[in-house]
């Protein structure tokens, strides 16, 4: 099942292998997320909206629900996440469409993670997966969310593949596709640089073919696209301009520093599982390496890039733990025995289950959450009429725009988006959802040009809540956890 290229290049495995693998793993995945009783995170569900979009109206249909937004001026920075994902959105039911692409997405990961891991565990690698997925909860809570950076991660591992195997043309092609799937673009070209140059120095004399191919892999996802100058400004709005002024946005907690003792302690049998696997490597020896090419080095380099990042970001942890996982088994693995590998990552998978499963995650498998239910976002969207004009916070209309497509909302996906182009609008909702506005229809009617307003009442402020309860001139169309309010006319 497993062969060694005489050649020097990096092991070659029986793809009727892989294929078993991928299969057994989105059976598994595919079970997991069909259980659950909500997507995690409420990108997931704007993600799926547009892609369902796609495939109603084509890939060059503008992203209509956001009034008062950068994202309705025709770009989308996540162009080739939504196609793919569009004849998964274009089933009966695309909520159960997007749990089977989350899965799909995770077993192709993690098939991808065994294979390169192969190279230097043999078969021990299939149990490498399971480590990373159940033993480091920062990235669990990643990779279970249907977001662009999924597909990013598949890239950049094939871009590290690409690049240590000198593959150029398939480098360029897999810049390309990262550019047209994910925003970030500029990391994957930083971390092409570092190789240029890590490459230099090591063979003491410039390898341009390194850098030069997905540099411009890069510039024709920016320039052969729909809307290619809007995409830009999208990019620098999201990538500048909202570091700028992350104090004065309403941003999620993701886009923060890590806590380090809550993240040292909730992976801390990550922790040790990988440095368990290097004190044996090193106690065992040096034996003759299976490894071939250099993608240990390229692994470690992006490995590098991303856990600087993690700690400033915390959403990097979706990169950083699979990254740093495979540079260490690509760079000790070989002197391990099989059977040190096995035990290892079994014992750290079965150790790391209750921790990674605690009860509040098993309750929110279950029931999706102890508030919010799919079944009440239904009821909610049947309520709003057709063109409804909404005020909605952005992160509640990630998901209102898939269950009520049909109204048109202030701002999606990101705050900044909102701030930039209508500041004064911005301003006013951000007052409004904090309870601070003391005539709220007003507000609603004659700035936000707004007849509804739509909110979670289990996560709205306390004043926000008793303004709403006693302001006559608000009736409410839907009362559930998630509730429509309509202006009265006089």
């Amino acid at each position: 099942m497993v062969s060694v290229s005489t050649s020097g290049e990096p092991l070659t495995t029986d793809r009727r292998l892989a294929v078993f693998y991928w299969l057994c793993a989105f059976i598994l995945f595919g079970a997991f997320f069909l259980r659950l009783g909500v997507l995690w995170d409420t990108d997931s569900y704007y993600h799926l909206a547009v892609a369902r979009l796609y495939a109603q109206h084509g890939p060059f249909a503008r992203i209509p629900w956001a009034r008062f937004s950068l994202i309705g001026n025709g770009a989308d920075k996540d162009l080739l996440f939504h196609l793919l994902l569009a004849p998964f959105a274009a089933l009966p039911d695309a909520a159960i469409g997007g749990r089977i692409a989350l899965a799909m997405l995770n077993a192709t990961l993690a098939t991808i993670i065994a294979m390169m891991s192969m190279r230097v565990l043999g078969n021990a690698a299939f149990l490498l997966p399971p480590a990373i997925w159940i033993g480091a909860p920062p990235f669990f809570s990643r990779i279970v969310r249907l977001r662009p950076e999924l597909l990013a991660l598949m890239l950049l591992l094939l871009a590290i593949i690409a690049a240590a195997r000198r593959r150029y043309a398939l480098l360029a092609l897999i810049a390309f596709a990262f550019t047209l799937g994910y925003t970030a673009f500029h990391v994957l070209a930083a971390i092409a640089i570092l190789w240029f140059v890590w490459s230099w120095i090591r063979e003491k004399k410039p390898d341009v073919a390194l850098v030069a191919p997905p540099l411009l892999g890069i510039a024709a996802g920016l320039l052969l696209r729909p809307h290619p100058i809007a995409n830009l400004r999208l990019w620098f709005v999201q990538n500048v301009v909202f570091f700028a002024n992350m104090s004065r946005l309403d941003v999620g907690n993701e886009i923060n520093p890590p806590l380090v003792p809550q993240t040292l302690f909730v992976s801390s049998i990550w922790i040790g599982g990988m440095g368990i696997l290097m004190a044996m490597a090193l106690r065992g020896g040096r034996r003759e390496s299976r490894e071939g090419g250099d993608i240990a080095a390229y692994t470690t380099i992006a490995a590098a890039v991303f856990i600087l990042l993690f700690f400033r970001f915390g959403r990097m942890a979706l990169y950083a733990f699979p990254l740093a996982t495979l540079a260490i088994v690509l760079g000790f693995g070989a002197r391990l025995r099989p059977r040190q590998s096995v035990v290892v990552l079994t014992l750290l998978t079965l150790i790391a289950l209750p921790v990674t499963f605690d009860s509040e995650k098993r309750r929110f498998i279950a029931s999706g959450s102890a508030d919010v239910t799919e079944l009440d976002w239904f009821a909610f969207g049947r309520s709003v009429p057709a063109g409804a004009r909404i005020a909605a916070r952005w992160a509640d209309a990630d998901a209102y725009v898939f269950w009520a497509p049909q109204g048109r909302y202030l701002n999606v996906l990101d705050p900044t988006f909102m701030f930039v182009t209508f500041p004064r609008q911005y301003e006013a909702q951000r007052k409004l959802f904090s309870g601070e506005d003391p005539d709220i229809p007003r507000t609603l009617v004659e700035v936000l040009d707004s007849d509804y307003l739509a909110l979670d009442w289990t996560t709205a402020p306390e004043p926000l809540i008793r303004r709403l309860r006693n302001d006559p001139r608000l009736e409410v169309v839907y009362g559930g956890y998630n509730v429509l309010f309509r202006v009265r006319r006089r």
